[in-house]
C-alpha cells in the first residue's frame, strides 16, 4: 500500500479524479462506473471505495468548516487540527488544501487565509453574482453549488448521466447522499425531488433496468435560466481551465448560443414571454 506523502507546497493538491469525472463524452447507460466511482453497472446501489484516511479528514474538516461558518467569524487552524485533523497534523496543508477543493467543487465556496500571523480562515463565495449567472435567486448558494455540480456532469457526461454515478461521485467530493447534511438535509430527496420538482432536473427510469435504474437529464428551467456555456465555464473557473479545453462540450455549448441568438433575431421575440427572470420561484 502506497503511504501518502507529506506535504510540502502551498500548491492545491491534483484534482484529477474529480476532472476525469466530468471529461469526455459518456452516456449514463454505457459508462463502466467502477473505473472511478467504485459503482458496478450491474449494481444500481451505491457503492464506494475507501478514500484515503486524509480524504476522510478532508471530508469531515468540510462538514465542520461548514458549520462553524454559520457564525460568520474566522477560522483558526489550530481548531481545524484540535477536532478534526489530529494525529496527522503534520499533513494539515494537505488536508486543508483537500477540504478547499471538494468546497469549491460541490458548495461554489472557498477557504481563504486571512490571517498569516495566526492561521485564521473564513470562507467566502466563489460562485460570484456576475451577469449571466444562474438567475436561481431563491436558491441559497450551497444549493447553488451542488445544482451547478450536477448539471455540468449532465453536459459533460453526453447531456444524461446515472443516478448512481452522482451519487458516487458527490461522495467522492465529501458528500454521502445516504446522510443527513448539516446544509442539504436529505441530499437525496433535494437533488431527485426538489430539483426535480423545480423543473432544474428530469429524472426518468432507464428502459428495461430490474430492479429499477434511473438517470438524470437537464429540467427546462435549467435550460431557461443558465446554459451550457455558462456550466462549462463554471467547470473552467473551479478547475482553472480554459473552456476550450473541453472542445467537444465548447462546441457543443457554442452550438447552442448561436441558436439562442438565432430565435432572439425571431419576430415577438422582444416580449417576456421567455425571460427567465420573469418566472416565478417554483414551488
Amino acid at each position: 500500500q502506497l503511504q501518502e506523502p507529506r506535504w510540502r507546497s502551498r500548491r492545491p493538491p491534483p484534482t484529477t479524479w474529480a476532472l476525469s469525472a466530468w471529461e469526455g463524452p459518456s452516456t449514463s447507460r454505457f459508462t463502466n462506473l467502477s473505473q472511478g466511482f467504485g459503482a458496478t453497472q450491474n449494481d444500481p446501489k451505491l457503492e464506494t471505495q475507501p478514500l484515503s484516511p486524509l480524504d476522510e479528514r478532508a471530508n469531515a474538516l468540510v462538514q465542520f468548516l461548514l458549520v462553524k461558518d454559520q457564525a460568520k467569524v474566522p477560522i483558526k487552524r489550530s481548531e481545524m487540527v484540535k477536532f478534526i485533523i489530529r494525529e496527522y497534523k503534520d499533513e494539515c496543508l494537505d488536508i486543508i488544501n483537500r477540504a478547499n477543493n471538494k468546497l469549491q467543487c460541490v458548495f461554489g465556496y472557498q477557504l481563504k487565509e486571512i490571517d498569516p500571523e495566526n492561521h485564521s480562515y473564513i470562507i467566502i463565495n466563489k460562485l460570484g453574482h456576475h451577469k449571466g449567472e444562474p438567475v436561481a435567486s431563491y436558491l441559497d448558494r450551497p444549493k447553488l453549488g451542488l445544482l451547478m455540480v450536477v448539471l455540468s456532469l449532465i453536459f459533460m457526461k453526453g447531456n444524461c448521466v446515472r443516478e448512481d454515478m452522482i451519487f458516487s461521485f458527490l461522495y467522492r467530493l465529501g458528500l454521502d447522499v445516504r446522510e443527513t447534511h448539516a446544509l442539504f438535509g436529505n441530499t437525496k430527496k433535494l437533488i431527485t425531488e426538489v430539483f426535480v420538482r423545480q423543473k432544474y432536473l428530469e429524472y426518468r427510469r432507464i428502459p428495461y433496468t430490474e430492479p429499477a435504474e434511473y438517470e438524470f437529464l437537464w429540467g427546462p428551467r435549467a435550460f431557461l435560466e443558465t446554459s451550457k456555456m455558462l456550466v462549462l465555464r463554471f467547470l473552467a473557473k473551479l478547475h482553472k481551465r480554459d473552456p476550450r479545453c473541453w472542445p467537444l462540450q465548447y462546441f457543443e455549448a457554442l452550438a447552442e448560443c448561436e441558436s439562442e441568438d438565432l430565435d432572439e433575431d425571431e419576430p415577438g421575440s422582444g416580449d417576456n414571454a421567455g425571460d427567465p427572470t420573469s418566472s416565478s420561484p417554483p414551488r
